[in-house]
């Protein structure tokens, strides 16, 4: 810096009073503290908003895992009472199996005498392999996909039994007309 530039410097700073001098370094000072405290401050915040959504996020798999474990047992319920309707549809159409044995009828095969090409088409009990899912939004909506899956699954299965149970119906009323 040249010597002519300093002595203006100088002069520059002999024209601020040094009382407003050192109120500018204070007030500049408290505004650099503060937006430092707010900028902490604001990120904290959105830390604990941040923990607090995951904790929420994690309520709410929690909850879906159990409403998708509902859905396990609703279709476990309707695969047994779809095994009754094929029993009644047995005793119904009167299947003579020492005469022939009617494919997919869980009367007329027992297990040790299904052929194995028969056996591929029976449902199995099925083990429950809890499984650990990561806690995101997208997990929530894969979630919410399997569950509205479930949910279809289970009223289409309703449905066939439904039109099943009629079609029983129908048949006994049938035959009871007869019999009179």
């Amino acid at each position: 810096m040249k010597k002519n530039e300093y002595n203006k410097m100088k002069v520059w700073s002999k024209k601020i009073p040094k009382d407003v001098a050192l109120w500018a370094i204070v007030i500049i000072g408290a505004f650099l503290i503060f937006m430092t405290g707010w900028n902490i401050g604001e990120s904290s915040g959105q830390r604990i908003a941040e923990s607090h959504q995951k904790l929420e996020i994690a309520k709410v798999i929690v909850a879906n895992t159990e409403i998708i474990d509902e859905n396990g047992q609703l279709a476990n319920q309707m695969r047994q009472n779809s095994d009754i309707i094929m029993r009644y549809h047995h005793h119904l159409d009167g299947h003579d199996t020492s005469v022939k044995k009617m494919i997919l009828c869980p009367e007329c095969w027992t297990e040790e005498d299904t052929p194995a090409e028969l056996s591929k088409y029976f449902i199995t009990e099925f083990e429950a392999h809890p499984e650990e899912v990561p806690e995101t939004f997208e997990q929530l909506l894969q979630d919410c996909e399997e569950i509205k899956t479930g949910i279809g699954a289970a009223k289409f299965g309703l449905i066939l039994q439904s039109e099943t149970l009629q079609r029983i119906l129908d048949k006994l009323r049938t035959q009871n007309e007869g019999d009179k």
